[in-house]
């Protein structure tokens, strides 16, 4: 107990000495949050379930949202969610502009974004994926596997994809000689491809089967391909600066949270 107190005494003191406000010894990232009392959230404005979607009764829910609320409470203070982004790299500009503390919205760690902010370690880890008109792969004679695998590795087609998002970039990156076709909403690349307007899209694994899971009649005109060489990594995004606030976070993860897979996501009830 003696050896308590006098360690006690000699921070207490030291602090004085040293002439620093002991509230003051915080991280001044966090610090400012914790004076604030509020953590800033950006989240995309257009729902997108498990991740964030507003329920029955008008409350936010979802994958991310129970991350960022988390997080809110290990700092001792609440969550705001900004919602104001129609894009996800409006998502992201929120964090360029500190008009945000932290981005959790699904976001996709890319070379890009990460030379202008911090991402934290992924907390979702997925593949890229395909979603493909059976009518035109018939037409082409793609219906063997092997060809089609071929086809998909030197695709030449039109390619529908979200615009203003990392997935944009990555196709044309990874398919240099298609034609990539963007439009506003995933629910409009989709209907593009029903009707031919594209003969394949390009997004995410979770997604591409999330949507053949819960429209089964989907299957019978439009085939799924998984690009099994890709990496697709969700995480945290920070102001640039941010560091201390990027160690906490990737503390949490580590130790409360784990990392997410596909497969967990399609096992999760509802």
């Amino acid at each position: 107990m003696w050896n308590y107190l006098c360690c006690l005494l000699v921070v207490v003191f030291g602090w004085g000495i040293l002439g620093i406000d002991p509230a003051l010894a915080l991280a001044p990232d966090i610090q400012a949050i914790q004076q604030r009392g509020i953590l800033r959230v950006a989240m995309l404005g257009q729902d997108n379930p498990p991740f964030f979607a507003q329920d029955a009764q008008g409350r936010l829910t979802g994958v991310d949202v129970d991350l960022a609320r988390n997080l809110a409470a290990t700092l001792g203070v609440k969550p705001e969610f900004i919602r104001t982004a129609q894009t996800f790299d409006q998502v992201a500009e929120l964090v360029y502009t500190n008009q945000a503390d932290v981005a959790i919205s699904k976001l996709t760690v890319t070379l890009g974004r990460a030379t202008r902010g911090l991402f934290s370690q992924p907390y979702l880890v997925m593949r890229d994926a395909l979603l493909l008109n059976r009518l035109q792969l018939a037409q082409q004679g793609l219906q063997n596997q092997d060809a089609l695998v071929n086809y998909i590795r030197q695709f030449s087609g039109r390619l529908g994809v979200i615009t203003e998002t990392a997935h944009a970039r990555i196709a044309r990156r990874r398919f240099p000689q298609a034609q990539i076709i963007e439009y506003p909403h995933w629910r409009d690349v989709v209907t593009a491809v029903e009707q031919g307007a594209v003969i394949a899209a390009f997004r995410d694994e979770l997604e591409v089967r999330q949507l053949v899971l819960n429209q089964p009649k989907l299957a019978l005109y439009l085939k799924t391909a998984v690009v099994s060489d890709s990496r697709n990594l969700r995480a945290v995004l920070l102001p640039w600066n941010s560091y201390n606030l990027r160690d906490l976070v990737n503390q949490y993860l580590t130790l409360e949270y784990g990392t997410l897979t596909t497969e967990k996501l399609l096992a999760e009830p509802g």
